[in-house]
């Protein structure tokens, strides 16, 4: 219900029932996940959505979108060597997931290695 809601635009009433959600299972990732995209994205609250997306990795360590949305957070704060560290982690536990090859080829672009921002982008 969180989900909907805050993809509906009501951000206040999604993070209401995440807290629900959280209060049940305080080690919900999808829940935890969700806070934090919530928090970066809608509230311009990065330290919050971290302190969530720590979580939510402390629940499930393999979660490579909790680590991607970590790396894209890090690289929007211009942290790109950083961000990179995640993102390839996140490949590393799943190379199928086409956000994180999106993201490390926008990082190659930013450093003007079009080659391979090409190749990251060509293996989607």
């Amino acid at each position: 219900m969180g989900q909907i809601l805050s993809e509906e635009g009501d951000q206040d009433q999604a993070i209401n029932f995440l807290i629900d959600a959280l209060r049940w299972d305080s080690k919900n990732g999808w829940a935890l996940l969700m806070m934090g995209n919530i928090f970066a994205k809608y509230k311009d609250d990065v330290p919050t959505a971290m302190k969530y997306y720590d979580q939510a990795l402390v629940a499930n360590p393999q979660d490579n979108i909790t680590i991607n949305n970590i790396g894209a957070n890090l690289m929007q704060q211009g942290k790109i060597e950083e961000a990179k560290k995640y993102f390839w982690e996140a490949l590393k536990i799943n190379n199928d997931y086409p956000n994180t090859h999106f993201a490390l080829g926008m990082i190659a672009e930013m450093e003007n290695d079009l080659h391979s921002a090409f190749l990251v982008q060509f293996r989607l």
